[in-house]
């Protein structure tokens, strides 16, 4: 229900001694008088604010023109432009300890990176603490791997 404040005033046979303001609520069908003083705040309704998202290409130009620097630590998810979160000492241990482990097991049947794009969809290349990546012998050179088989 929408309601707006509008003022007016009153004639003088109405009132005792002087004209004074008379607020009225008015709504979309009928508008009906205050029938006692009071001080109304008037609020602004916002409209919601337009998002733009992004593909993967525009985020990948963005990105070749410098329109970023370098410290923004940004990634695309969802085509919304994310800022990645600060990594404590802990958090680096953990990924340290997490890449050592997956180095061993896997040994060279699969790339693992660390905190490297993958170009999942159209809309999305976030940038994860540890990925399991088929192997590519160009490292990737021309675009980033489309497929990973562990995310973290």
């Amino acid at each position: 229900m929408t309601w707006t404040l509008t003022t007016g005033t009153i004639r003088q046979a109405d009132l005792i001694d002087k004209p004074r303001p008379v607020y009225r609520f008015q709504h979309v069908d009928r508008m009906g008088p205050i029938g006692y003083p009071f001080i109304a705040m008037a609020s602004t309704t916002m409209p919601p604010p337009l998002i733009r998202r992004w593909t993967r290409v525009e985020y990948e130009r963005l990105v070749e023109v410098g329109v970023f620097r370098p410290e923004e630590r940004l990634e695309l998810l969802d085509g919304a432009l994310v800022v990645r979160e600060p990594q404590g000492s802990r958090h680096a241990a953990a990924i340290r300890r997490a890449l050592a482990a997956l180095r061993r097991a896997l040994g060279e049947s699969w790339q693992i990176d660390s905190q490297l794009p993958i170009a999942l969809d159209a809309d999305s290349e976030p940038a994860p603490d540890v990925a399991v990546v088929p192997p590519d012998p160009g490292a990737y050179r021309d675009g980033h791997p489309a497929r990973a088989v562990l995310m973290r």
